[in-house]
């Protein structure tokens, strides 16, 4: 997903989903990304999500049947953000988890 108009912008925030134990979080969740309030995919084993975005400030939210959580992420021009999405281990009310990670960990741990 490229956001904006012009050249492609260089910074990247990486949103990914490493392999997790137990049915419920693997398979029976998949929380709904938005940047910035706009819907732009879902959190899913295997199925990085990759935004090329212009320098700045941006709001990463995953959405979930149990609720919500929220990050502010600042990329700076040729740099990436990574964030590790996925679900509490609560097997009845699996919230969404967002964690920022160090960028070699986040590519690692996506598989890119």
């Amino acid at each position: 997903t490229i956001l904006g108009e012009g050249e492609m912008p260089s910074n990247e925030i990486l949103i990914y989903r490493p392999a997790e134990v137990g049915f419920v979080t693997n398979v029976a969740t998949a929380p709904a990304i938005l940047l910035d309030g706009r819907p732009i995919g879902t959190c899913r084993i295997g199925q990085p999500i990759v935004l090329r975005v212009p320098a700045g400030t941006w709001t990463i939210s995953a959405l979930g049947q149990s609720g919500e959580i929220v990050r502010e992420v600042s990329v700076r021009d040729g740099a990436r953000a990574s964030l590790r999405c996925g679900t509490t281990a609560d097997p009845f009310k699996p919230a969404p988890t967002l964690v920022m990670v160090d960028a070699v960990t986040g590519f690692e741990e996506a598989g890119l």
